[in-house]
């Protein structure tokens, strides 16, 4: 059976400038930019790669925007799992210690302090049918290792459940919810969404 993961960037929002900073949308409006699956064949090395990978092109595109005024952290991240029945749980162990290991990699927290604030937040729930979404992780501030490693180590140690049904469209409305909620303000609104498809 073929597995995917998916990725979308929702109700990005561009800073005032710097290269990248191309208007998305209007103002708060919600945009899906990339939903493309990624076939998953060699599952532990690819998902862990998946998972830094996108953290950190995440990080990235914060750190290129300018330095606006008043601005508090540089990215608002929510982090979406997937932990439905469609998931066995070879998987979702794979799809955790990929983020874990996101916030370990010293290449990772060095574009966070990079970034023209120095800092991001970030939120990580679990989803799976339209009324199940479980908070994990509320939302923290990232702004250097300690801070990095800390959030590394709640994802380690918190137990992974599963659960019946898959809702993706339920997850992007709570994970919207959850970044009217976000601390703070910040030029770029992204979450990422990872299942099995």
């Amino acid at each position: 059976m073929r597995r995917h993961f998916h990725c979308a960037l929702i109700g990005a929002q561009p800073s005032s400038r710097g290269p990248l900073d191309t208007p998305l949308s209007t103002r708060d409006s919600t945009r899906d930019l990339a939903t493309r699956p990624v076939p998953c064949k060699s599952r532990s090395m690819h998902v862990v790669r998946i998972c830094c990978a996108f953290v950190f092109g995440m990080v990235l595109l914060a750190a290129a925007g300018g330095r606006a005024h008043a601005q508090v952290v540089d990215l608002h991240l929510v982090l979406a799992v997937d932990v439905s029945w469609s998931m066995d749980p070879e998987e979702q162990r794979l799809q955790r210690d990929g983020y874990v290991d996101s916030f370990r990699d010293p290449q990772i927290i060095k574009a966070i302090t990079y970034g023209p604030n120095g800092r991001i937040a970030v939120t990580y729930f679990e989803w799976a049918g339209a009324d199940i979404q479980f908070m994990v992780v509320p939302w923290v501030v990232i702004d250097g290792e300690a801070a990095a490693h800390r959030l590394a180590e709640q994802l380690a140690e918190r137990r992974i459940s599963r659960h019946r049904m898959t809702s993706i469209s339920s997850a992007m409305q709570y994970a919207r919810r959850l970044l009217a909620d976000a601390p703070g303000t910040a030029p770029r609104r992204v979450v990422d969404i990872s299942g099995d498809g």
